[in-house]
């Protein structure tokens, strides 16, 4: 997840994207990073970091559900 996110984050760049910056998935990396069962260390680390961050206050209805289901409060 943290290498398609860079990839994402260095297109977003030079494309000038400002309508959905790369950094409004970092929720999606975070989680798919550890069901990727990556080591959390370094980048990865800092990743799930920032997008457990923005779990704290979800967007995605999809992530409200699956937090629901797990019993999980934001």
């Amino acid at each position: 997840m943290g290498i398609a996110y860079k990839l994402a984050a260095a297109l977003d760049q030079q494309l000038e994207n400002t309508k959905s910056p790369a950094e409004d998935y970092l929720d999606l990396v975070a989680l798919g990073t550890v069901a990727d069962l990556a080591p959390l260390v370094g980048e990865n680390r800092y990743l799930v970091r920032r997008g457990l961050e923005l779990m704290r206050q979800p967007q995605r209805q999809g992530l409200l559900s699956l937090m629901g289901v797990a019993g999980v409060t934001p």
